[in-house]
């Protein structure tokens, strides 16, 4: 993908399906010796799907396939034998409509593997091809460039409106911050494709020893958690930004009980709680029905748990949130979130919504998360939020916001 491409297309517009190399699957019944002819006369392509009657069966990747065929007696032991023997049995499959941003968290998440052999792309049932993880990473990271630019181009107009004033500095330090880990990623990412080419040069010339094996996994695997952790951290400071900015109409406004919604939330946060001592717990009568923003207010109660969840508590000790809901007023709701952690000084409170404050500068922490609480509560629920904090004695953050919202 051209780097001209990369600036031309629209930040949303990428799809898996726009990476894919077309390729006709073998049939699970092709014999080994009749691949590896076959991966000799088609060089550029990395791997292949198996199909078994009308189904995926399985990935035949070049580099994992010569490995074995071509060790010791790997030709006499497996030349006409099946592929089903030399390929792998569950390889990731993904729908071509898939954005490339989501498959790539997922597969750093839950199959890192499909970074190495790739994986198989399908459209309506219809196996469309493979896609290499090097092109994956790659449109990643030319995904955020072109997601970089797009904040660049608003950042006159965002200077101009009243609301997001403050923001002018804001987006020159995202720009700043994100520019830095992209341009590690598509270095990483060139030198990765460097490395598998030299391999697969390696492999099909049979001159392949154990020592460039491990020499190949070592400096790939090195190279790919580079890769992943710069995406993640330019992923993180992005979709960071695009909160702060966020845009009214992209959250409809409607009615909706304020108990029922917020156990709703504690259910999909129950995962960053699993493995810790800690709870939480929602305090709010049924019934109480207002009509606002529920996807704002759910991005202001996420940010604040897990603000708690991050520098609260310790790892050994338990801790407890606890959401508070009272109708102060007629027209006003009154909202706490508060913990029984270690509390904050004087000094770190009057900084927490400050935009790029945060006591965590060297373990990944952008100090976005209390600033984009702030805009959320001020700007867009029509509200305003304080936080009562010590040393020792935990910390009260208190929203007051109307039940019926602005605009």
């Amino acid at each position: 993908m051209s780097e001209h491409e990369a600036e031309s297309r629209p930040a949303g517009s990428w799809s898996v399906g726009q990476l894919v190399i077309p390729v006709d699957s073998f049939d699970i019944s092709i014999i080994c010796q009749e691949v590896a002819l076959w991966f000799q006369e088609n060089k550029q392509i990395t791997a292949v799907p198996v199909r078994q009657g009308g189904c995926i069966a399985g990935l035949v990747e070049r580099n994992a396939f010569f490995y074995r065929y071509l060790a010791g007696y790997g030709r006499e032991v497996y030349s006409r034998r099946s592929i089903c023997e030399l390929m792998y049995p569950d390889p990731l499959i993904v729908l071509a409509s898939e954005q490339v941003n989501v498959v790539a968290m997922r597969i750093t998440e839950e199959r890192p593997e499909a970074l190495q052999h790739g994986f198989i792309v399908t459209d309506n049932g219809v196996c469309m091809g493979i896609v290499s993880g090097i092109s994956l990473l790659r449109a990643s990271a030319a995904q955020m460039a072109a997601t970089l630019t797009d904040l660049k181009r608003t950042q006159a107009d965002l200077i101009q409106s009243e609301k997001m004033a403050s923001l002018g500095g804001l987006v020159a330090g995202i720009a700043h911050e994100v520019n830095t880990p992209i341009g590690i990623t598509l270095t990483a990412a060139t030198l990765l494709q460097e490395q598998a080419r030299d391999f697969s040069t390696l492999v099909s010339g049979g001159v392949l020893r154990k020592s460039d094996i491990l020499k190949f996994v070592e400096k790939s695997t090195e190279t790919s958690s580079f890769i992943v952790s710069n995406i993640m951290r330019a992923s993180s400071l992005i979709q960071s930004f695009k909160q702060v900015a966020v845009d009214r109409s992209h959250d409809q406004r409607r009615r909706f009980d304020l108990a029922g919604y917020l156990n709703e939330l504690l259910v999909s946060l129950r995962p960053r709680f699993k493995g810790t001592l800690h709870t939480a717990r929602v305090e709010c009568e049924s019934g109480m029905v207002i009509d606002s923003y529920a996807g704002a207010l759910a991005q202001v109660i996420i940010n604040l748990v897990m603000n708690a969840l991050d520098h609260a508590f310790s790892q050994d000790a338990p801790g407890e949130i606890t959401i508070s809901v009272q109708a102060t007023q007629p027209e006003n709701i009154s909202l706490k979130v508060s913990d029984n952690g270690c509390g904050m000084s004087e000094e770190v409170a009057a900084k927490i919504f400050e935009p790029f404050f945060t006591t965590r500068r060297g373990q990944g922490g952008t100090g976005l998360g209390m600033h984009i609480v702030y805009n959320i509560v001020n700007q867009q629920l029509g509200g305003r939020i304080h936080i009562d904090s010590s040393p020792g004695s935990g910390s009260r953050f208190t929203l007051v916001f109307p039940k019926v919202a602005p605009g």
